[in-house]
């Protein structure tokens, strides 16, 4: 029989038995025991081989019919052994972790964060860029708007291009026009008058969105027709609201406006436009035999068929659009298609709702938590490169006992998933927490942020992470798996780590700290981009300004002398009051985002032919210019002129340069919005004010008096428009108290909402920035911190290491500053070599950048130096406990030890 294995080795075995050398065992076991029995009878040993042998029989086959036994047996058994094995395997980790709390502390908690991190923002991403939107068969869903590159602007869509495009894109199933509008309800009892959301769509919004009602029905066709409309549709959170859910408030009378419509149904949970909360929707007016205007503000939807896509619809468009000015000559005169370069462009309707600008700041988010992850793991791996080396004599002691690298591999895996999972489960809790408060705080800095939510995906990609990293870790240990006899012989002194080893872990410190010098430099540009934003001056003073919302129904209030009697009643009674200075309407408020445009025309004068320019333009009252700290050149019209039906209009500075460059435009004769030969004059001109942005040049704007000239009217009655009020001493809701009252002492049925300071609506204008930033931010100091402690670790180690030679050192001479020099120099080399290398990618990187940043170069010199010194700064700090242990070693003790 061949010589049996030593049976020590075979209790090493991990995973499959040793069939045939446990069969050999066992029969050589009882092979000696019958020699040893004719022996003890008195028979010759050769004899009692020989007989042995002959008893046995033949030993192949019984060898053979064994193993097929045991094979059987062992396959019953095998699965729950590994069970058994895996379990005692978890047990051991979770005890060896839990007697070394020093490296299961933080390495959990570094991964946790880091896992929390990217799944934070890996969940923003996949559900505000990668998601289709909440509709059925959302991808065949595109968004139409006017393109004119010769205005360098772009419009909605026009009511009479509904049924010209539906009747003519064989790409389209069906299309629809909508727009966001809010609507005053009046109160009821103990309800309050209140201003709510709506949908004015056509009815073929419904069909588009494939929104089907939940009681009753959608808009119908004919519904488009009326004017105002007679029927709405209840959103569902404003029929469980305003309602409790009654399944009778179908062919009730609802009042909208002053007007009371029929509710014909109510829509499902969640319906709504493209991430558009609606409370109401109402029907729009969409005649087709009405005369077409060039009025491009309404939204449009399309739902593509089967096969097409957005470019080719796109294509079908741009020949209709070529034969507008011949079949609409009333609304496109003078070939003005030609003329703006109008198209029409049609893209996926996700991309219109997420934008370019959300969609590159989420994945440069993207990348900079994944950087941070790698930081992460580096500071990991250097924490189980030192525990591995505490423990290389174990795995030595373990190698040259037998144990085999299967058996390693599986104990020190099985610890290092055990330490990710852990740190799994607390970025699981961690991601949750963020994304529940999230949307509170981000406010509507991104859209469809109401659908983010901790879910199966974030789960699923913490734990795929975590499990890929545990593997990961747990080969590093692995390496020092070989039978170095000669080191068990040496002694501690052999077991150091090797310049491999180190080389790798001062790698490892190095690419954390160039990682970090890459994401601050990010996060640094941000910050200077934004400190520049807030230098930009916006052109009104919004400290002790409050703006609240106010809507008049259009039923009750249908001329301006009414309107304008209101607001100026209204005003009196707010400024009556104690510690109100000034107050004021407009229909809009400075960098409240786009305002649309309206056509704006100066006469001819001399050479120079018909001014006319698409811009901003709002109708203001007296006292708004002086509530909101914009000076006038000239004069606003007072109330006078409203009474007197005078005009007036204030213009801003860049509309003069443009109408009028070089001369006094005050006196000069404007109009807004409907052709004639009768005009409005120009009576002041304003200072520059941001409209839209303050990243963006002051607007060109036309500001009308609330009450025109009999003859030379704006577009409509201003109804719904934002109240001003300058009161530095009172708190808005004080004042949104106070107007209310007031203004139920005049009408009642008047509803006040939305108070807000004006400081909360300039920073609101930034509030994307400000988020991607504080978000970019974030993950800056978290490198930063875990580099420093990565930094700290190695040098530690380093210094513990060289503990006798430095106590040689010390012992021969070498005084603290000499040591300290060498410890500290030591770390600086790493850090230099990292900020280097980061300063190098930065450079490469940050361009990617550009599009966020205002006025700051993705390469500022200033940002980078700053960032480089406050690396080093760190790197200094992160080693001077290191060092200052260094320069206290006692050489005594420290040769004494070794």
């Amino acid at each position: 029989m061949p010589r049996p294995e030593p049976s020590w080795r075979r209790y090493l075995r991990f995973g499959r038995s040793d069939i045939a050398a446990d069969i050999q065992d066992e029969l050589r076991f009882h092979f000696d025991e019958r020699i040893e029995a004719l022996v003890a009878s008195g028979t010759d040993p050769v004899a009692a081989r020989r007989q042995a042998v002959q008893e046995f029989g033949d030993v192949s086959a019984v060898r053979t019919g064994l193993a097929a036994i045991d094979s059987r047996i062992h396959a019953r058994r095998s699965s729950r052994e590994r069970l058994t094995i895996i379990a005692d395997e978890i047990r051991i980790a979770l005890r060896r972790l839990r007697r070394q709390p020093a490296f299961t502390i933080p390495a959990v908690l570094t991964l946790g964060l880091g896992l929390a991190a990217t799944a934070v923002v890996f969940t923003l991403l996949d559900t505000v860029l990668l998601r289709p939107l909440p509709y059925p068969q959302a991808q065949q869903l595109v968004s139409l708007a006017s393109v004119m590159p010769k205005l360098n602007d772009v419009w909605g869509i026009a009511r009479h291009q509904l049924p010209y495009y539906k009747a003519n894109v064989r790409a389209f199933e069906d299309m629809a026009l909508y727009r966001s509008i809010q609507v005053s309800i009046p109160g009821e009892g103990t309800v309050r008058a209140e201003r709510i959301n709506a949908a004015s769509v056509s009815a073929s919004i419904f069909p588009t969105l494939r929104i089907a009602p939940e009681l009753g029905r959608v808009f119908r066709p004919e519904d488009n027709l009326a004017r105002p409309g007679t029927v709405v549709v209840l959103g569902h959170d404003y029929w469980m609201r305003r309602f409790g859910g009654d399944r009778t408030v179908i062919g009730k009378l609802f009042n909208v406006d002053g007007t009371k419509r029929e509710i014909v149904g109510v829509t499902p949970a969640n319906a709504g436009l493209p991430d558009q909360h609606v409370d109401i929707w109402v029907p729009d007016y969409i005649d087709p035999a009405a005369a077409p205007m060039n009025n491009h503000v309404r939204g449009a939807v399309a739902r593509l068929r089967p096969g097409f896509s957005a470019a080719d619809a796109e294509a079908q468009i741009a020949p209709l659009v070529l034969r507008m000015e011949e079949i609409f000559p009333a609304a496109y005169p003078n070939h003005w298609i030609q003329n703006s370069g109008f198209r029409t462009s049609v893209t996926p309707l996700r991309d219109k709702v997420v934008g370019p600008a959300v969609a590159r700041a989420l994945w440069i988010l993207f990348a900079a938590v994944w950087l941070v992850l790698v930081v992460a793991i580096a500071n990991v791996a250097n924490l189980v490169l030192v525990r591995a080396e505490a423990e290389r004599r174990e795995i030595v002691m373990r190698t040259a006992l037998g144990a085999s690298r299967g058996y390693l591999a599986v104990h020190y895996l099985t610890e290092g998933i055990v330490v990710t999972l852990i740190a799994a489960i607390l970025a699981c809790g961690l991601t949750g927490l963020v994304l529940g408060v999230l949307p509170a705080m981000a406010g509507d800095t991104l859209p469809r942020l109401s659908e983010v939510h901790f879910g199966w995906a974030s789960a699923a990609l913490i734990i795929a992470a975590a499990l890929l990293i545990g593997v990961g870790l747990g080969t590093i240990p692995l390496s020092h798996a070989k039978a170095d006899a000669g080191a068990l012989r040496e002694g501690s002194r052999t077991l150091t780590a090797s310049r491999a080893r180190l080389a790798l872990r001062n790698g490892l410190v190095v690419g954390q700290v160039a990682l970090t010098v890459m994401l601050l430099a990010g996060a640094g540009l941000l910050l200077r981009s934004g400190q520049r934003l807030r230098s930009v001056e916006p052109g009104f003073v919004a400290d002790g300004v409050i703006a609240m919302s106010l809507g008049l129904p259009s039923a009750a209030y249908k001329d301006y002398d009414r309107v304008a009697t209101t607001y100026r009643q209204l005003a009196e009674r707010i400024k009556s009051a104690p510690g109100v200075v000034e107050v004021g309407f407009a229909e809009a408020l400075p960098l409240s985002g786009d305002q649309g445009c309206t056509s704006v025309t100066a006469p001819a004068e001399g050479s120079q032919p018909v001014r006319n320019r698409c811009i901003a333009t709002m109708q203001v009252s007296p006292g708004y210019f002086a509530t909101m700290g914009i000076s006038i050149r000239g004069r606003a019209p007072d109330w006078a002129d409203a009474a007197t039906h005078n005009g007036g209009v204030v213009i801003s500075p860049a509309l003069a340069r443009r109408f009028w460059p070089g001369e006094d435009p005050v006196g000069k004769s404007i109009r807004c919005c409907r052709g004639g030969d009768q005009w409005d004059r120009v009576a002041g001109v304003s200072s520059e004010v941001h409209g839209t942005s303050l990243d963006e040049p002051p607007n060109e704007v036309a500001y009308f008096s609330i009450v025109p000239p009999d003859s030379a009217p704006t577009n409509n009655v201003p109804l719904d428009v934002q109240l001003v009020v300058k009161a530095p001493t009172l708190a808005a809701a004080t004042v949104q108290l106070l107007v209310r009252d007031a203004m139920a002492a005049i009408d009642p049925t008047v509803p006040v909402s939305d108070a807000r300071l004006m400081t909360d609506v300039a920073a609101d204008s930034m509030a994307s920035r400000t988020f991607t930033l504080l978000l970019l931010g974030a993950a800056a100091v978290m490198a930063l911190v875990l580099s420093a402690v990565g930094l700290y670790g190695v040098i530690a180690y380093v210094v513990g290491q060289r503990q006798r030679e430095i106590g040689v050192r010390i012992a021969l001479g070498a005084s603290a500053q000499n040591i300290g020099a060498m410890v500290l120099g030591q770390s600086l080399r790493l850090v230099m070599i990292g900020v280097a290398l980061g300063l190098g990618g930065a450079v490469a990187g940050t361009r990617v950048l550009r599009s966020l940043l205002f006025e700051v170069s993705p390469t500022d010199t200033g940002v980078m130096v700053t960032v480089a010194l406050l690396v080093t700064a760190l790197g200094v700090a992160a080693s001077s406990l290191p060092t200052a242990r260094a320069v206290r070693i006692d050489p005594v003790e420290a040769l004494r030890g070794d």
